[in-house]
């Protein structure tokens, strides 16, 4: 299936055989929607510079979406999983 992300299609990212345990460990994580921390900004600043690139993410990939929990370069805080970076 092509999905559209900003104006390249995308195909959708596959859905990976271990999700049950997957998911299990990322709700295990008690991190999704929780507020930024600074810990986190300092990485994605960091890996932006580092690496000279205008984006950088530190993303958890929740059942739906790519929820950022930090982020350089992107106003958007989360993303349908389906074309989700990480995904792919």
């Amino acid at each position: 299936m092509l999905l559209t992300c900003y104006t390249y299609p995308m195909l959708k990212a596959p859905i990976p055989a271990n999700e049950a345990e997957r998911m299990e460990a990322v709700h295990g994580l008690a991190i999704l929607n929780t507020k930024q921390e600074g810990r986190f900004d300092d990485i994605t600043r960091e890996a932006t510079r580092a690496f000279n690139v205008p984006i950088s993410t530190i993303s958890i990939i929740d059942s739906k979406l790519e929820w950022y929990k930090s982020s350089q370069g992107l106003k958007d805080k989360e993303t349908d999983r389906a074309i989700s970076f990480c995904g792919h």
